[in-house]
């Protein structure tokens, strides 16, 4: 990405733990880049309170937060809540018509649930699977969709699409059947849209790392291996989980200086160099 851009950003999972940080960490990152850099951030999610107040908090001379609320990703019809973060986006470019910078669109795809981790493969049933992938799949491919014709259709400068991925969707552990598999295909979705659209759309999956976040403590407590509970109750009892400010200001710095090879998957581990184009 070049820097003096005004930027439209969309979030999902917006209101709370890794998606929050994120909107703080892109908002302050991007506008710090140039005197002339301008950020429209989209905050998706289901409780307008909690976006309403992460949206004030990043709000600024050069920060515009929009509130998209009532967005369940998770709906038995999807229809509704694609249409509303698409109505929010056209009404943010209707905003920033005729402006003479260029203008970036990039998709952050936060949203996303653990599954139950008390379970094995061979307890799914069919609720259990429709519900999980519907939400951590379905939804994130239709989003995915509306957003490439959005961008393509106003003509905007650069097009980025972010899958917040996992070292699960290249590693196998047991009990991550749902979680492990939902993120394998997002992460293989990223390659092919980056096959399929070329320059015009650059895609990266970012694994942020275990998370010192509420859904670290879930997997602590629910988790059905007792050498992987073990492993991440002496990260947190040892304060080696990864901070939520950390990850995300990397992610920012990555999607800035474009410090990614379309369609590839980059964890916050990983030295920056290594994935430089």
């Amino acid at each position: 990405m070049v820097n003096a851009r005004h930027y439209i950003v969309v979030v999902t999972g917006a209101g709370r733990g890794l998606g929050r940080e994120i909107v703080k960490q892109i908002s302050s990152t991007f506008v710090s880049s140039s005197p002339n850099t301008r950020v429209e951030v989209v905050l998706v999610g289901r409780t307008k309170k909690s976006l309403e107040e992460v949206a004030s908090e990043v709000q600024g001379e050069r920060v515009r937060g929009w509130v998209c609320d009532d967005v369940d990703l998770g709906a038995s019809d999807l229809t509704r809540p694609i249409q509303r973060v698409e109505n929010t986006l056209k009404e943010v470019q209707a905003t920033i018509a005729g402006s003479e910078q260029k203008v970036s669109m990039v998709l952050v795809q936060n949203a996303g649930t653990l599954g139950d981790l008390s379970m094995k493969v061979e307890d799914y049933d069919y609720r259990l699977v429709d519900d999980y992938f519907r939400l951590n799949l379905t939804s994130f491919t239709l989003l995915c969709s509306m957003f490439i014709k959005l961008c393509k259709s106003a003509k905007c400068n650069e097009t980025t699409i972010v899958n917040i991925s996992s070292l699960l969707a290249i590693e196998a552990h047991p009990y991550w059947g749902l979680y492990a598999t939902g993120k394998a295909a997002r992460d293989h979705l990223m390659k092919v849209i980056a096959k399929e659209e070329g320059p015009a759309v650059q895609t990266l999956s970012y694994a942020p790392g275990p998370l010192d976040n509420d859904m670290q403590a879930q997997v602590r407590n629910t988790l059905g291996d007792p050498e992987q509970k073990r492993i991440f109750t002496l990260m947190a009892e040892s304060r080696t989980l990864v901070q939520l400010n950390d990850t995300a200001k990397k992610l920012a710095n990555i999607l800035l200086n474009s410090k990614f090879n379309s369609g590839s998957h980059v964890d916050f581990y990983d030295d920056l160099a290594q994935n430089a184009p």
